[in-house]
């Protein structure tokens, strides 16, 4: 089978491709889902509900979407 030279904009997506951005997509979940389960144990503690799952989620969140830009920017897959 022959290498597809062609640029990411003009080919068709693989497998590959999908279980990449796939993977993107779980890691996005579990930075928040993380964050807010020790936003969530913080206030359990402290008595604080619901402040410290909020900081979670906007943590997570944020920590989340830096991944992907690093993982979609210029030279990394991204459309540049």
């Amino acid at each position: 089978m022959a290498h597809d030279t062609r640029p990411p904009s003009q080919r068709k997506p693989t497998a590959a491709d999908y279980s990449r951005y796939a993977g993107m997509g779980i890691e996005f979940a579990a930075a928040i889902a993380l964050c807010v389960a020790a936003g969530w144990w913080v206030d359990k503690r402290c008595g604080t509900m619901p402040w410290f799952i909020l900081v979670g989620l906007a943590l997570g969140f944020a920590a989340g979407l830096y991944r992907l830009v690093l993982a979609l920017g210029p030279g990394r897959g991204g459309k540049k």
